[in-house]
């Protein structure tokens, strides 16, 4: 059965689902298997004030106001409501280039959705299961997509959760952000804080955290009670997070094999975001609890410090120049930020055409404000810092893992067709310094070697530094300090997932999501069997019980699931010799 957007399907079925919300009512539709499912509808707000209206013409539930161009996301206002229509459309998703290597083939539709392309991409979309609003108190997961923070979107459509709603009766929740340039160009001088994507996330968080109770979502205390038990109230009342996990995935690419239309898109980089608001969470002033209780890290995590906003200031200089302004001039600045004089599309062009090289990927700052450096975010983590923050602040666990073949997807995530190209774009993502001591480390290619091989050694570079590394030295970070953590580890992807025949990163999405229209009988049943033990393994993390450091939850070739030793860890954990104060 061919999958069709979430847009369709509420266009198809007429069911329609009220909630009342801190802002007003919000009207969803039901998608085919009855999860109810909000995407969207135009808004009009008001600030309260001498009475200000503003319009804000696009379709899906807002959670912040409109942005300005490199600018921190604002909250939406007491004054705030929501107009009284139906949030049963894909209208919009953010403005970002179109050179994703790895989506070759994919139409562009079923990795971004229906409607145009937008600077405004503070949206959300809600999927509750069939039962709700006759049940509630659903445990709550949120995804954030992926994208290498350059590409993506909330509709993805094989991100669409109305089948691992209906069948695990939780709510999902998927946030749209900032990405590529808009969300993460920073510098010194001009003053630019960079890291906006990484904020609108967290924006986003508060919103959950403050209204999913009017989703039937779970929040501790009074408020939860009142919620369950006096739901005519005329919104829901908000408490904290009662079980809410904050989750980056993978996903898969689009294939038609066997007869199977898979429509699952390439998404990278929701884990990285996770380890950001990880970091950011347990650096909150005293007393604040983070708005999600739990995490999981899926095929992605941070190794080493993001560059300081000086480090980056040759980046602005090059988009600057390709744009024909002067990176000195006093008013750049202002020119780059209004988008009359500087277009959104004059910005993607740039990138998609490469003129900006390597510096048209656009990743997270060390700001000292978003991400704190006294001390440093991997010294934090390595010390204990991390841990001890996360419990104060009322994260309970976190659990990460990785796929037995991550590297076939990196190696096509850039152009590689001669060996210069590696270093070229591995800059894109660590220093020069510590590019030339991976190349000496894995082993420079020779002069003459074939493509299939340079890009080979590419995608094992990057998917150890990105991925494999990471998510190892998290655990080893979070165990140490006795902090309820496990990772796992998956060597069997659906047969037709698989590109080339790769368990490779993000061939894991259909499990996750529980694609039913692309999976048989038999490999829904690995799929639950695999959520199930994952779901045991996360309550055991409060038994006295400690796993061992090198012990992971493992989805075997043979479809088999059990703990086993980690076979893979001494090759991973060698590249932590290149990193600062790592052994």
């Amino acid at each position: 059965m061919p999958s069709i957007h979430l847009h369709d399907e509420l266009a198809q079925v007429h069911d329609r689902v009220v909630v009342n919300t801190r802002f007003g009512p919000v009207t969803g539709g039901r998608a085919r298997n009855g999860a109810a499912v909000f995407l969207g509808k135009n808004i009009q707000i008001a600030n309260g004030e001498p009475i200000r209206h503003y319009t804000i013409e696009r379709s899906e539930i807002p959670y912040a106001l409109p942005p300005g161009r490199f600018e921190n996301p604002t909250p939406l206002p007491s004054g705030f409501r929501y107009q009284d229509r139906a949030y049963i459309t894909e209208s919009s998703y953010a403005v970002q280039p179109t050179n994703d290597g790895q989506a070759a083939g994919i139409p562009f539709r079923d990795m971004a959705g229906f409607g145009e392309p937008t600077e405004n991409s503070f949206f959300l979309n809600i999927v509750a299961p069939p039962s709700f609003p006759v049940q509630s108190n659903f445990a709550v997961k949120i995804y954030i997509h992926g994208g290498f923070l350059q590409f993506g979107s909330p509709h993805s459509l094989g991100s669409q959760a109305q089948y691992i709603a209906a069948e695990r009766s939780e709510i999902w929740v998927h946030i749209g952000y900032r990405l590529s340039a808009f969300g993460f160009l920073a510098c010194d001088n001009p003053r630019i804080e960079g890291n906006f994507g990484f904020k609108d996330q967290w924006v986003a968080l508060e919103w959950i955290r403050d209204n999913i109770s009017a989703f039937g979502g779970e929040i501790d205390g009074l408020a939860g009670i009142l919620s369950s038990y006096f739901s005519a109230l005329p919104f829901n009342t908000t408490g904290d997070p009662g079980n809410i996990q904050l989750t980056g995935l993978s996903a898969g690419k689009c294939y038609d094999l066997y007869g199977v239309h898979l429509s699952v898109t390439w998404e990278i980089v929701g884990a990285h975001s996770v380890h950001q608001l990880l970091h950011h969470a347990s650096r909150l002033p005293p007393g604040v609890k983070a708005p999600f209780t739990s995490a999981m890290l899926q095929s992605n995590a941070i190794a080493t410090n993001p560059k300081l906003l000086n480090e980056l200031r040759p980046q602005f200089v090059a988009l600057s120049r390709a744009l024909g302004l002067d990176p000195d001039a006093p008013e750049t600045l202002s020119v780059l930020r209004d988008p009359q004089q500087t277009s959104w599309q004059s910005i993607t062009d740039l990138i998609c055409s490469e003129k900006l090289g390597p510096y048209g990927t656009f990743r997270g700052c060390l700001d000292g404000t978003w991400l704190s450096d006294l001390p440093d975010p991997m010294t934090w983590q390595r010390t204990g810092g991390l841990a001890r923050g996360l419990l104060e602040h009322g994260v309970r666990n976190v659990i990460t893992g990785d796929l037995s073949e991550e590297w076939y997807l990196y190696s096509i995530a850039h152009p590689i067709k001669r060996n210069q190209d590696i270093q070229e774009n591995l800059e894109r993502y660590y220093s020069p310094d510590i590019v030339q001591r991976l190349i000496e480390l894995y082993g420079r290619p020779a002069d003459d070697a074939k493509v299939e091989d340079l890009e080979k050694r590419f995608g094992i570079i990057l998917s150890a530094g990105q991925v494999h590394l990471p998510v190892r030295l998290l655990h080893r970070d979070l165990l140490q300090a006795d902090y309820p953590t496990f990772r796992y580890t998956i060597k069997w992807t659906p047969e037709q997932a698989r590109p080339n025949g790769y368990v490779t990163h993000g061939t894991d999405r259909i499990l996750w999501a529980f694609r039913t229209p692309e999976l048989t009988a038999t490999q829904a049943q690995t799929a639950r069997a695999w959520l199930d033990a994952i779901d045991c393994a996360t309550q055991e993390l409060g038994d006295p019980v400690k796993r061992g450091l090198r012990e992971v939850l493992a989805l075997r070739a043979d479809k088999g699931i059990e703990w086993t030793v980690d076979e893979n860890w001494d090759d991973a954990m060698r590249m932590r010799k290149l990193l600062p104060r790592e052994l």
